[in-house]
């Protein structure tokens, strides 16, 4: 095998499930298992009928995402360091996609 597992992963609380839209939607972060923000997240996106990626950028309440920012799209995910963020914003490539987003603790 090619690459080593240097650390594992851990999902124990609720994520959110979010819709995206042809408007920038504003949502918090998902607490982690401590009850606060976590540093690292992971963004996904699940295809549905007519969607299939989503554009996805974080920082305070308030911000805009644009179809600019980082492209998450169908049966892909990344996992983004949010430290120091409250919120992320997302917006649909061309149509409304659902993405997916948890907390990640270290393992």
């Amino acid at each position: 095998m090619a690459g080593n597992i240097t650390e594992v992963i851990k999902v124990t609380t609720v994520g959110v499930l979010a819709t995206s839209t042809a408007a920038s939607v504003d949502v918090a972060l998902p607490v982690g298992s401590t009850g606060a923000l976590v540093k690292f997240y992971r963004f996904s996106v699940v295809q549905n009928a007519t969607g299939f990626a989503v554009h996805v950028k974080v920082g305070p309440a308030g911000g805009v995402a644009t179809t600019g920012d980082l492209m998450v799209t169908a049966n892909d995910a990344v996992i983004l360091d949010c430290g120091g963020c409250t919120n992320f914003q997302h917006i649909q490539e061309v149509a409304a996609a659902n993405l997916q987003v948890s907390p990640v603790e270290g393992g």
